[in-house]
C-alpha cells in the first residue's frame, strides 16, 4: 500500500492599495486567499477500504474600496483590498469533547448487526425483578401515610434521608422506568420493527450483502468576540465582531455478508429470524451482561456491552468491514465592521469555512477501556449515586 498526498490551491481576487503619509509612499498588489485543500489517502488494498483525510479552507470576502484624502500630507486609495488579518492568519476548529475511535468503531458493529436486539426481552424481564417490590413498598407507604404526606418531607427522620431518597428516585427513573417505557413503546410497534428487520435480512442475501449506516454523535461549540482587529497597517482602526461556530458529526457504515450465502432462508424462516432478532430471544452473552449489577457503569469506560452486541449471530452474518467517518465544519464569520473610513459601509466582511473529513476502516470490533467524557447526563447519574450515600447531619 502506498500513501498518497495531493494538494490544490486557488488564489482569490487581487486588490491594490496606495498610501501617501507625510512624504512616504507605499503601494502594492495583494492576493486574497481563496480555496485550499489537501487529501491524504492510501492506494491499494482492494477491495477493502483505506484511511482517508481531506482538509479544506474556503474564504469569501466583501473587499474594501475607498479613497481618503487629507492634503497635503495623507492619501489612501484601496481597490478590492482584503484586510491583513484574513491574509496572514491560519484558522481552525474549536475544541470539542475528546473522541474514542475504538469505542465508536465498536458501536458501528453493534448498531448495524442484523442480529441486534431492538428490545432485549430477556434482559428487560430480568431487570424488572425488583419492580413488584418497589410498587409494593410505595403503595404501602401511601396507604400508611396518605398521598400528601408521602410526597412531602415532614419528619426529621425523612429529612435526613432526603438526599438518599432523591438519588434513589433519579436512578430508578434512569435505569428502571425510563428504559421500561422505551421498551414498551418498541413492543407496541413490534410488527414494524419485524418488517424492517426482514428487509435487512433479504438485503443480506442480495449482491454485495447488507450495507447500513449508523449515526454516532453530533457535537457543537460556538465562540463570539468583539473588536477583533483585521487591519493594523494601512489604517489604524478597522475591527469586526468575530463569531466561530464548530459542528462535528460522526457516523459509520458497515457491510455484512451471510455465513451461508448459497442458502437464503424461506419466507417463514426469515420471518422467524426477524422476530428472534428484534426481541433478542436467542441466548446471548449480551443478555447475561445486561443482568450483571453495575454493568451499565462499566460500559461507560469500556466497549464490553457493544462488543457483545456486535457478536450476536441470530441471523447468521459476518461483518466484512466497517468505516468510521468524522466531518468537522467550522465557520468563521466577521461582521459589524467598525472603522473610521468614509463610504465603506459593509466592506471588509468575510466568511471562512474550514472542513476536515476523516475515514478510518476497521475489520472487527475491539474491547477497550478509557476515561470517558462526562456529559450532563453522566454527571447527574454520578451525582445521584453520591446523594444515595449522603445523610444530612442533625
Amino acid at each position: 500500500m502506498t500513501v498518497r498526498n495531493r494538494t490544490a490551491n486557488m488564489v482569490g481576487q487581487s486588490g491594490t492599495y496606495y498610501r501617501f503619509f507625510f512624504g512616504v509612499t507605499d503601494s502594492g498588489t495583494i492576493n486574497a486567499p481563496g480555496v485550499s485543500a489537501s487529501c491524504t489517502d492510501v492506494v491499494g488494498n482492494y477491495p477493502f477500504d483505506n484511511p482517508l483525510q481531506i482538509d479544506k479552507v474556503n474564504w469569501q470576502f466583501r473587499p474594501v474600496t475607498t479613497h481618503v484624502a487629507a492634503p497635503p500630507n495623507y492619501q489612501l486609495d484601496l481597490v478590492d483590498y482584503i484586510p491583513q488579518f484574513y491574509r496572514t492568519t491560519t484558522l481552525g476548529h474549536l475544541s470539542l469533547p475528546a473522541l474514542s475511535d475504538p469505542a465508536d468503531a465498536t458501536k458501528i458493529f453493534a448498531g448495524t448487526n442484523p442480529s441486534r436486539a431492538t428490545v432485549d426481552l430477556a434482559a428487560t424481564v430480568g431487570e424488572l425483578r425488583e419492580l413488584p417490590a418497589f410498587l409494593f413498598q410505595t403503595g404501602k407507604r401511601i396507604l400508611r401515610r396518605g398521598v400528601k404526606k408521602t410526597l412531602t418531607i415532614d419528619r426529621i427522620g425523612d429529612f435526613h434521608r432526603a438526599p438518599e431518597q432523591v438519588g434513589s428516585t433519579f436512578l430508578a427513573w434512569q435505569y428502571g422506568w425510563k428504559p421500561l417505557i422505551a421498551d414498551l413503546k418498541k413492543v407496541l410497534d413490534f410488527q414494524a420493527h419485524v418488517l424492517k428487520r426482514e428487509q435487512e435480512i433479504k438485503n443480506l442475501y442480495s449482491k454485495g450483502g447488507l450495507s447500513r449506516t449508523f449515526q454516532i454523535s453530533t457535537d457543537r461549540a460556538e465562540q463570539h468576540s468583539t473588536n477583533t482587529f483585521v487591519e493594523s497597517y494601512l489604517f489604524t482602526m478597522y475591527s469586526a465582531d468575530y463569531t466561530i461556530s464548530t459542528e462535528r458529526r460522526r457516523w459509520g457504515s458497515a457491510r455484512w455478508l451471510p455465513d451461508h450465502p448459497s442458502l437464503p432462508p424461506t419466507d417463514a424462516k426469515l420471518h422467524d429470524q426477524a422476530k428472534q432478532a428484534v426481541l433478542g430471544l436467542s441466548l446471548s452473552p449480551r443478555t447475561a451482561w445486561e443482568l450483571i449489577p453495575w454493568s451499565w457503569l462499566i460500559d461507560w469506560c469500556s466497549s464490553v456491552g457493544n462488543y457483545l452486541e456486535s457478536e450476536r449471530n441470530t441471523v447468521g452474518a459476518t461483518c466484512a468491514g466497517a468505516c468510521l467517518m468524522t466531518h468537522t465544519r467550522t465557520t468563521h464569520t466577521f461582521r459589524s465592521m467598525q472603522h473610521s473610513l468614509p463610504g465603506v459601509s459593509g466592506m471588509g466582511e468575510a466568511t471562512c469555512v474550514v472542513e476536515t473529513k476523516q475515514r478510518s476502516p476497521y475489520l472487527s470490533p475491539v474491547i477497550f477501556a478509557d476515561i470517558p467524557f462526562l456529559g450532563r447526563r453522566r454527571e447527574s447519574i454520578l451525582g445521584a449515586l453520591a446523594l444515595q450515600r449522603t445523610k444530612l447531619r442533625r
